[in-house]
């Protein structure tokens, strides 16, 4: 009888332990199935996250091109205004040149007519106009002939000035 007693023991703690195995392997299953799924999702959250990071890539290098062609078309506009600029201040050069070159060609003929007059006066009054009044004669010849070289000089300047601005607006 006790040996009865304890066989029906065993058997019940048999099945108990057969019930709680069939438990413990239903937890089992039910927790590898969240952990794939779970892993799955990540899997996916990782893919997702690779296809926007790949998108916003893309975006910046898209914007980073249209940076460079907005930055290109300032350049373009500043060089432009500056090609504008050297173009006006060539004009007002070229105004200025020619206008000194009137001045200077007046200045010539005013020189020659002096030089003339002054020849003249030296052959009528040779022996006759003291000698100073010969020297000064000869003193504002030369003083005229300055003036007009000096004119040329700043002439010549001028043209170099308008010439170097030419070729800087053609350059722009």
């Amino acid at each position: 009888d006790a040996q009865l007693a304890q066989i029906a023991k065993l058997s019940d703690e048999k099945a108990r332990l057969r019930e709680r195995e069939a438990t413990l392997a239903s937890s089992l299953k039910r927790a590898e199935d969240a952990l794939a799924g779970a892993l799955a999702r990540a899997e996916d959250a990782a893919r997702t996250s690779q296809v926007q990071a790949t998108e916003m890539q893309d975006a910046l290098l898209d914007c980073r091109e249209r940076m460079v062609v907005m930055v290109d078309r300032v350049l373009l506009d500043e060089a432009q205004v500056r090609a504008k600029d050297a173009e006006a201040e060539f004009e007002a050069l070229t105004a200025e040149l020619r206008s000194s070159e009137k001045v200077a060609d007046g200045l010539r003929h005013e020189v020659m007519g002096l030089t003339e007059k002054i020849a003249l006066l030296n052959n009528s009054l040779a022996g006759h106009v003291p000698r100073e009044a010969a020297d000064q004669a000869r003193a504002l010849h030369a003083a005229a002939v300055a003036e007009v070289s000096a004119r040329d000089t700043m002439l010549g300047a001028l043209k170099a000035q308008s010439h170097a601005t030419s070729a800087a607006a053609a350059a722009a």
